[in-house]
This record gives structure tokens, C-alpha cells and sequence, in this order.
């Protein structure tokens, strides 16, 4: 049971953490635009968020968002934190391999703490860990099972997460090393513009669906 509690547990990290999305995008831009340890920080602190939605769900705490008002409110939050991002980057300085981090550089921490908003904020991450309720079935488990049932699948769910995390970064270690000045500068423009235009589309669905 254990074996497949924590099988489970990855195949919900993996299929969070690798489709295409905000959280993604910015990882992937900080890690080749700052350093790695910021994308691996942002990663983490996804992962954390993720890891609080799995215990909502899982104490079925999750339901109340099904609300259509409450929904459209956190995607709208969601959509400006994300644009703040989005500007922020477009004005900042990609660092170089090599090179320290300038001083406007964002410590490690606060990318954590940014990439725990993202995922927290994000509608379509609810969506998901509310979708996946019938899935889990520990909420009609006893507070010893489901107790165990929550560590296997917590810990499969982290080494799902942090697994895309450490092999993407492996590879944007071989590529950043490769970059120069001109493709930085680029690369970090496309990424502030990718999150602004995922940032107006979150903002756009938040009051045309939700």
C-alpha cells in the first residue's frame, strides 16, 4: 500500500509541476537570467504551496472554492501578482554565469516566498488539486490511515516536484553556460513578456468563466 501511496504521490508531482504555466516560465528565467539557486528556490516554494493544497484536499477543506465568486477573486489576485512580476523582470538585469548576482537581485528566500504566491494564487492549480479529490480517497480513512496515507503521498508528491525541478535545472546549467549578454537580455525580456500575457489571460478567464 505504502509502494503505491507514494507511486501516486509522484505521478500528482509530476503532473502539477511539468505542463507549461507561469511558475514554469519564471523558474526557467530566473535560473538563466540570476542564477540557479533562484530557480530551484522558486521551484521549492511552488512545491510547498502544492503540498498545503494536497492536505486541504485531503481534510476536504478544498470544496469551499468551488465558489465562482471566490475563484474569480483569487484569479484576479493571482493576475496582478503575476504582472507585478512580469514588470519587474522587464526592468531588471539578467547576471551573467560567472558573475555575482547584482544587488537588486531578489534573495533566496524571497524567491520561495514568490513562488508559493504563484502557485497559491493561481485558479488553475485550485482547479487541479480540487479535481483530483475523488482521486485520493483518504477522507474516508481513519485519522491513523489517512495519516500515513498523507506522509507517502505528501513525500511522493515532493519527489515528483522537486525531481522536474533538479532535471530541468540540470539542463539549464549546460545551457546558461553557453549564453551571452545579447541572449540573456533577450531571454529575460520574453520571459517578463510570457507572464504578462499569461498574467492578462489568468486576469481575462478569472472574470469571463469563473
Amino acid at each position: 500500500m505504502q509502494s503505491v501511496l507514494l507511486l501516486k504521490g509522484i505521478v500528482l508531482g509530476w503532473s502539477v509541476a511539468v505542463p507549461v504555466g507561469a511558475i514554469n516560465i519564471e523558474m526557467v528565467r530566473r535560473a538563466l537570467s540570476i542564477n540557479l539557486g533562484q530557480g530551484i528556490a522558486l521551484g521549492v516554494g511552488a512545491s510547498i504551496a502544492d503540498l498545503m493544497y494536497l492536505l486541504l484536499v485531503s481534510f476536504g477543506l478544498l470544496h469551499f472554492l468551488h465558489d465562482p465568486i471566490l475563484l474569480r477573486s483569487i484569479g484576479i489576485l493571482g493576475s496582478l501578482f503575476i504582472a507585478f512580476l512580469a514588470i519587474n523582470i522587464m526592468r531588471s538585469t539578467p547576471v551573467l554565469a560567472g558573475k555575482p548576482a547584482h544587488a537588486g537581485s531578489v534573495s533566496v528566500y524571497r524567491g520561495v516566498l514568490d513562488g508559493y504566491m504563484m502557485a497559491l494564487l493561481n485558479p488553475y492549480n485550485i482547479l487541479f488539486w480540487a479535481s483530483v479529490v475523488g482521486s485520493l480517497q483518504v477522507t474516508q480513512l481513519s485519522a491513523l490511515d489517512r495519516q500515513v496515507a498523507l506522509f507517502y503521498t505528501g513525500a511522493g508528491l515532493l519527489v515528483g516536484i522537486l525531481s522536474w525541478v533538479a532535471g530541468l535545472h540540470v539542463l539549464l546549467y549546460a545551457l546558461r553556460q553557453r549564453f551571452s549578454t545579447l541572449i540573456m537580455h533577450r531571454l529575460n525580456m520574453l520571459g517578463g513578456v510570457s507572464l504578462l500575457v499569461f498574467a492578462l489571460w489568468s486576469f481575462w478567464c478569472s472574470i469571463s468563466r469563473f
